[in-house]
């Protein structure tokens, strides 16, 4: 939605269509395999390779909040 700002609405749903599809393709690809090799050779690694992602996950909404509650000086200039 971030991408298809201001444009025709005729044009959003192709854009967001191709956006969608690159983003299954990736997942079935590249992602898909790389977990399933991870999980046959190396399982010990899934845990703390969830765990970091997950805690990612956690620093970016609680930075999202922070910014919602004291936003930037630079986000009020027009």
């Amino acid at each position: 939605p971030q991408y298809v700002h201001g444009l025709n609405a005729e044009r959003e749903l192709p854009i967001i269509r191709k956006i969608a599809l690159g983003s299954l393709r990736n997942k079935l690809l590249i992602i898909l395999p790389a977990v399933l090799l991870l999980s046959e050779f190396l399982p010990f690694l899934l845990t703390p390779i969830l765990m970091i992602g997950g805690a990612y996950l956690c620093y970016e909404g609680a930075e999202k909040i922070w910014h919602r509650l004291r936003p930037h000086e630079e986000s009020h200039a027009t």
